[in-house]
This record gives structure tokens, C-alpha cells and sequence, in this order.
């Protein structure tokens, strides 16, 4: 049962009218300004993982001159997982 039915009684109702389509233009704002707080958030993380990833990636693969053949085989195959995932996802 919607309480707007009471609304005339209360004498809110005229206010009531005039207040709901403010009180949702206010809510689509708040939608939008979340999505871009969000967005920034993401894309600082995006960031952030991107260069993680390009400074580990030049570790294994100088990592690759290693006078310890053991670890430089090492480095090798990993340098090798790396380029595949970096042509996988475009990193």
C-alpha cells in the first residue's frame, strides 16, 4: 500500500509533487559522481599494477644474465611466461 495516499491529508502533498523529481535528479548526480570516484580509483590501480609489472618484467629478464646457470634458465622460462601473458593481455 504506497504511502502517497496519506499525502493529502498530511497537506504535504503539493511539497511532496515538487520535492520527488528534485530528490531524483539529486540521486542520478550522486550515481554519476560515484561511477567517476570509481573510475579514478581504478585507474590509479591500473596504473599502479602496470608499472609492478614492467619493473618485475625487466628484473627476470636482466635476471636472464645471471652467472648461475641454474637461475638463468630460470629467469629464461619465466621471461618466456611473461611475454606470452604480456601478449595475452596487452601489457
Amino acid at each position: 500500500m504506497p504511502l502517497t495516499k496519506y499525502l493529502p491529508a498530511f497537506g504535504i502533498k503539493e511539497l511532496f509533487d515538487k520535492f520527488t523529481p528534485l530528490y531524483q535528479k539529486a540521486d542520478g548526480l550522486l550515481v554519476v559522481l560515484r561511477k567517476s570516484v570509481l573510475t579514478k580509483e581504478l585507474e590509479a590501480a591500473d596504473k599502479k599494477r602496470d608499472e609492478l609489472f614492467r619493473g618485475f618484467y625487466a628484473v627476470v629478464k636482466g635476471s636472464q644474465k645471471q652467472l648461475a646457470a641454474d637461475k638463468q634458465k630460470a629467469a629464461e622460462r619465466l621471461y618466456n611466461l611473461l611475454q606470452d601473458l604480456a601478449r595475452r593481455t596487452g601489457a
